[in-house]
């Protein structure tokens, strides 16, 4: 189970760092915090797991959910900086001539 969602917690960091848009990084959220995620079925079975088992997949799982938000956090922020940058740069003006 701590396999499996640090695999997929591996895929979304390379996925998230080449995504580019903000629905991008969305989509991924989704894809790694939705319905039949590794993160998902892990906390959905974790009424199964005995006490011991319990003190590592949950702890895991919340610490992998936590870095989650955190990266789509920053690159969405990112993004949002980039939008800004790009307009910034497009719309310049120039104020050595100011008459």
């Amino acid at each position: 189970m701590i396999e499996q969602m640090k695999k997929q917690f591996e895929e979304f960091k390379d996925k998230i760092a080449n995504s580019t848009s903000e629905s991008d990084v969305l989509g991924l959220k989704g894809q790694v915090m939705g319905k039949g995620s590794a993160i998902a079925e892990a906390m959905k079975s974790m009424k199964d797991l005995s006490i011991e088992e319990k003190k590592v997949v949950g702890p895991y799982a919340n610490k992998v959910k936590q870095e989650i938000f955190g990266l789509i956090q920053d690159k969405l922020e990112a993004l949002e900086w980039d939008k800004i940058n790009k307009k910034l740069s497009e719309n310049k003006i120039d104020i050595t001539h100011l008459d």
